[in-house]
């Protein structure tokens, strides 16, 4: 436990918050540890957590850089580019491979005449062969190394393991004047430097920021490895070594760099205190591992043989015209668009609530649609299912002083709503390409968005928008309240979000693809 007095008034708020807890809630089977606590005695432990890192990440880079990595780059580069037949005899398939031409063989066919020669200019020949196939060719060999790289750390972020390493790392770093906040750009770094870099803007410190940085960019990332993969096939017979300890190696240049520009006066200062939620580990979801966009996967596995037209919405005009800012902004306040249907998951936002209020006893909650809970209200709707569980959660929570139902609103209104407060949550399980997202993005209010379908695809997190697991109420607050204690992030989120909103719902941009979708359409017709 640091004893900087941020972190004692952090950690005094999550022992009284447990405390509660405990006193209201029963327990099934108490005193027996889950299987999160008992994997975490050795993937946190002082002493084990390092070697079990080390251990993973050579399994990882095993898989990615030899293994399958290693198969399916012999299958583009010996075979698909090459020659199946100069394929190792043993390589899956290999007898009905080695009867199929590859790239190269094909166009020989057609580009080589019947006494031997081109049938085309000798240097465009060359061109075609030696260039686009040969160059090309050199380059996608990698890219399954690249994927199943990618793939494997995907899952190690998904099961929960990696806000683990974020956990670790925080006792090694903060021995070097910086906080495990500054690995998490570490992390994102290890797939692209640029997203990495830009991770950093979490960090409230300026001069921890700064030092991240100017160091984010010596992790291996996805443009480096390739060369890391080079190294290793041409001096090190592809060993898998030699991508664990470029990782490793990478890791120990950031830290001795943090070490001498702490020297500098300009960026000295005691490092930020980490807190970060551990989430109990869990199978990874498919959605989340193997999607690229939710409602392309989706039409693919309705119809594998589907072309898919991207075109996002054109707004309502309110939208385009009103403006948030900051001044006008009512402070603590939360504006949540739809309260009527369980699939937006209004009531994460009311379990969020007592965490909030204990520290803002000023919150204010706006949530679109009926109140639930009406006297001698006659609409049998509200009485039943989930307005009548709606109705039980606020009073249970004794949250129902800082919560109002705004009736049903028109555009103007929604619009309006959006421009005069705090923050927008988007809380639902399940979306493709939510309208409310957008709106709030195009205004300019500050959105904090459950990771769920395409949400991703709208804003990326920490730069447009704040995401949270649609099912950890803990962690939605913690976003919301980095956005009630930061003008700085939540003007930095309003810009972000306004730019990405202007490209993506551009009315004349989407109309033309809408059009250009309707014309190839009607082409293949």
């Amino acid at each position: 436990m640091d004893d900087d007095a941020e972190s004692i008034i952090i950690n005094e708020r999550y022992n009284y918050i447990t405390d509660r807890a405990m006193k209201n809630s029963k327990k099934k089977h108490a005193g027996k540890l889950t299987v999160s606590d008992k994997i975490d005695m050795i993937a946190t432990n002082r002493i084990l957590a390092l070697p079990f890192f080390a251990l993973v990440m050579f399994l990882v880079y095993t898989l990615s850089i030899g293994t399958v990595g290693e198969w399916t780059t012999d299958f583009m580069n010996n075979g698909l580019f090459g020659s199946f037949k100069d394929l190792d005899p043993s390589f899956f398939g290999y007898s009905v491979l080695q009867h199929i031409p590859s790239i190269p063989e094909l166009l020989d066919r057609v580009l080589i005449g019947a006494d031997g020669t081109p049938v085309i200019a000798g240097w465009l020949y060359s061109l075609i062969m030696d260039g686009i196939v040969g160059g090309v060719g050199s380059v996608l060999g990698f890219v399954p190394q690249m994927l199943v790289l990618f793939f494997m750390l995907s899952i190690l972020e998904d099961c929960g393991y990696m806000s683990r390493v974020a956990f670790i790392m925080d006792r090694i770093f903060r021995r070097f004047g910086l906080s495990g906040k500054s690995f998490i750009p570490i992390l994102v770094a290890s797939g692209c430097g640029v997203p990495g870099i830009m991770a950093s803007r979490t960090i409230e410190n300026e001069r921890d920021r700064r030092i991240t940085i100017m160091t984010t960019g010596f992790i291996p990332c996805g443009a480096k490895m390739p060369i890391v993969g080079l190294i290793s096939a041409s001096l090190f017979g592809r060993k898998a070594w030699v991508a664990v300890a470029a990782y490793f190696i990478g890791i120990a240049a950031v830290i001795i760099s943090g070490i001498i520009l702490k020297k500098f006066k300009s960026l000295a200062s005691e490092p930020s205190p980490f807190v970060m939620e551990l989430p109990a580990y869990h199978a990874p979801l498919a959605s989340n591992v193997f999607r690229t966009t939710w409602d392309r996967a989706h039409s693919y596995a309705i119809n594998p043989n589907a072309k898919y037209y991207p075109c996002s919405r054109i707004l309502r005009t309110p939208f385009y015209e009103e403006k948030w800012s900051l001044e006008k902004a009512e402070r603590h306040s939360i504006y949540v668009g739809n309260g009527y249907n369980a699939l937006k998951g209004a009531h994460f936002v009311v379990m969020a609530l007592p965490y909030l209020v204990r520290e803002y006893p000023d919150v204010k909650v706006y949530i679109a649609g009926y109140k639930p809970y009406q006297e001698n209200d006659k609409r049998s709707i509200l009485k039943k299912g989930y307005a009548a569980y709606l109705k039980k959660l606020i009073y249970d929570l004794g949250v129902q002083d800082y919560i109002e139902f705004t009736g049903p609103l028109k555009a103007p209104q929604v619009a309006e709503k959006l421009s005069t407060v705090n923050t927008y949550v988007l809380c639902s399980t399940v979306e493709n390409s939510p309208n409310t997202l957008g709106e709030a993005m195009m205004v300019g209010t500050p959105c904090v968005a459950a990771y769920v379908g395409g949400v991703s695809d709208m804003a990326e997190d920490g730069k447009e928008a704040l995401f949270y697991r649609n099912d950890d109420p803990k962690l939605l607050a913690w976003n919301i309240k980095r956005i009630f204690d930061s003008d700085e992030l939540a003007l930095s989120l309003s810009e972000a979000g306004k730019k990405k909103a202007r490209i993506t719902h551009d009315p004349e941009r989407n109309a033309q693809l809408l059009i250009d979708a309707y014309t190839d359409i009607l082409k293949e017709k």
